[in-house]
């Protein structure tokens, strides 16, 4: 019985130092507009100077060289970046009013404030009802990855592609060198929802 206490103890401890999960799957879709091959340079342009996007400049350019581009700092394809987060639907309790204040200006013998018990309202919700219900939640909060190669000389867009994964507790920034490699692996595919492993 006390080897069982002990052996009780020494697993609920090793559960409570369990990092806390994270999203595993993502999901990438891709769009080919113009072919373009790995000899071609490509310049690698993050589109703001936040802390993600600057480190996820280099893992580009790494995840490029290694999969056989050249990546130069001007050259007539630019692949341009972006990061966010997309909030999802969140929930409430409703609205739901008991007692409802109200002060009007009267004759001058009735312009005191009025109290009123709300009993019953089928919109709002009364003391013998609840009305109706607030806002449920219907989707997680996304976490996304925008990637478009475009040629320089006219603007004209050859390929882009997103990747998405559920934002729960795990820090942007690894979640995005997750899906870099991905992205790049597909540059120049159409891909419609597939699905792939971050971690």
């Amino acid at each position: 019985m006390k080897r069982f206490l002990c052996l009780t103890v020494i697993l609920s401890a090793f559960a409570l130092a369990a990092p806390p999960a994270v999203a595993e799957e993502g999901m990438l879709n891709a769009v080919s507009y113009e072919k373009f091959g790995r000899d071609t340079p490509i310049s690698v342009r993050p589109l703001d100077n936040s802390d993600v996007n600057v480190a996820l400049k280099e893992v580009f350019e790494a995840s490029l060289r290694e999969k056989g581009y050249t990546v130069i700092d001007n050259a007539g394809v630019i692949l341009s970046f972006d990061t966010r987060s997309e909030g999802g639907a969140w929930s409430d309790a409703g609205d739901r009013a008991l007692i409802e204040l109200k002060n009007q200006e009267g004759t001058s013998h009735s312009n005191e404030p009025e109290v009123r018990l709300n009993l019953f309202n089928s919109s709002r919700g009364g003391v013998l009802n609840q009305g109706n219900p607030g806002t449920k939640q219907v989707s997680p909060t996304m976490y996304r990855v925008d990637v478009m190669i475009e040629n320089g000389a006219n603007g004209q867009r050859m390929w882009e592609g997103w990747a998405m994964t559920e934002l729960r507790m795990a820090n942007e920034i690894p979640l995005s060198q997750a899906m870099v490699p991905v992205l790049v692996d597909n540059l120049g595919k159409t891909i419609r929802q597939k699905t792939f492993n971050l971690f």
